[in-house]
This record gives C-alpha cells, structure tokens and sequence, in this order.
C-alpha cells in the first residue's frame, strides 16, 4: 500500500512515540557522542595514542550508529505494516457490526452452523437453539470498544435456564470483562465463546481495500489533529492577558489576606504560561511567513 507524506509522517510519529524529527536527531547525535567517549576513554587506557584512540571510537560509534539506523528503519517498517493491518481489521469487525439485524443474523447462524456441524437451528430468545444437543447460540453485538459485562452474562445465564440447555456457544467480537468472564464457571455454565476470528473468517480483513485502509487512517490523524487543536488553545494569543491578569489578581489577593508560598508559585506559574504563549505565538507567525 502506498501512504501519502501526512500518513507516513503520522505512523512514524507514532512509532517514536510523538518525538519530533528534531527531538530523534537530537537523540542520535548525543548518543553517539556519548558512545564516541565511552569508547575512546577505553582505547585511551589500552595505552592506545591519542589519535589512534580517537580514530577508532569514531568508527566504531557510527560503525553501531548505522546499523542501529538499519535494525530502526527494519523495526519501523514492520510497525507501519502492522498498525495497517490492525487497522484493517477493525474496518472488517465495524463492517459486520454495522450490518443490519438481519444480516448480522445471518452471519451468525453461518459461524454457528461452521462450528457446530448442524443446520437445524431454532430462533428463540434472541438466539438460536439447538434441541437435541440443548446448545444454545448466542452473539453478542458489541463493539470492540465495548466489553461484555456482566449484566449480559446474567441475561444470557437466565435464558439459558429457562430453555434447559446444557451449554452455550458464545459469538463476540469484544472482549469479556474480568467479572463476566469468571461467572459462567461460576454458575456452573459450560461455555464456548468464539472471538474476533471467527468473524474475520466470514468477513476477512483482505476484502477491505485500501482506500478504506486510508480513510480510516486519515479518521485518526483528524482526531489527533483535533486533540493538538485543543491543547494549543490552553496557550491561545487571547490567554496571554488572561494569565498575567490572573497572576497580578493572585499576588494582590496574597496581600489581602497574608502572605502564603502557594499563592507567588501559582502567580509565577500563570507568568509563564503567558510568556510561552507569547513565544508559541511569535513562532508561529515567524513559520507562517
């Protein structure tokens, strides 16, 4: 798949944990300086000479130096497929989950008939039946995002009861809570549940195309872009007044009612605020120019 420079940049931001390009060539650079002397302070006491010693930790610092850029750019590329991927398949599990009823039904009976070698299903309680073998089918709607608790496990349980079947062959794209997981044991319910792969065995990730792939990928860059959006505004043009009024305000009420430490950090705090305001704003203008 070929991503656009925003993607890219987006993955491989993600990839150094939000560091800048700047930030990681900072981070490379004093690290092979820091190499750079280790290794030259231990040739130096080999009685190695000094230039000798220098000319050796140089090469052996970025001798390591580009094959750690090798291993990095090897590791990046496998973190780039991989988030693809991931996101792949949470476009295949919302496709299902977006299905209709009827659909999503449809679906279900099909893993459930795969599963349990019969056809002969009774659509009842949400559910489906089998008499003989009293196994009760059941898929949860959840979404990923939205474990199954136990509130459903004790519908589920009742349901159960009341059919007399023996067991229960659970179909659920999300997880189970910790608390919904441990009741069926506890309430004595034999219980097979079948995950995510079992529905990305009827709706596989590879029928999702690319195109889907990015506009879902370009979903999480504007939700990111709109978080930034939010941070920025704390540091606004029209919060620089605002937060030197508010430090003036804080050393004036200290004054009204006594000194107190709390009230000159609070105040020097809201000062800061104001000038990296200032400072994020001239940058800005200066970069827009």
């Amino acid at each position: 798949m070929t991503l656009d420079k925003k993607a890219r940049s987006y993955l491989i931001g993600k990839f150094h944990h939000g560091k800048n390009c700047f930030a990681r060539i900072l981070d490379r650079v004093l690290g092979c300086a820091a190499l750079t002397v280790f290794l030259f302070s231990v040739f130096w006491s080999l009685h190695l000479r000094l230039i000798s010693s220098l000319i050796l930790a140089l090469t052996a610092s970025l001798t390591l130096e580009i094959l750690w850029l090798m291993v990095a750019k090897y590791r990046r590329e496998r973190f780039i497929s991989a988030q693809l991927e991931e996101i792949r398949r949470e476009c295949a599990l919302e496709k299902i989950l977006l299905l209709s009823k009827g659909e999503f039904r449809s679906l279900s009976r099909e893993i459930f008939a795969e599963e349990t070698g019969r056809s002969q299903f009774q659509s009842v309680l949400g559910g489906l039946f089998l008499p003989e073998e009293k196994i009760f089918c059941y898929a949860f709607p959840n979404h990923p995002q939205n474990p199954v608790g136990i509130q459903q496990i004790l519908l589920l349980y009742r349901k159960i009861k009341r059919l007399h079947a023996r067991s229960a062959l659970l179909l659920s794209a999300a997880p189970f809570e910790e608390d919904a997981s441990a009741m069926p044991e506890r309430l004595g319910i034999p219980v097979h549940i079948l995950g995510q792969e079992a529905l990305l065995e009827a709706v596989p990730p590879q029928s999702i195309s690319d195109e889907q792939v990015m506009d879902a990928l370009h979903a999480r860059m504007s939700a990111q872009l709109t978080r930034e959006k939010v941070k920025r505004s704390f540091l606004a043009e029209n919060k620089q007044r605002a937060y030197l009024l508010c430090a003036l305000l804080l050393i004036a009420w200290s004054f009204f009612i006594g000194f107190n430490l709390l009230y000159p950090i609070l105040a020097a705090l809201c000062v800061f605020l104001s000038f990296y305001s200032y400072i994020s704003e001239k940058k800005e203008k200066n970069s827009a120019a």
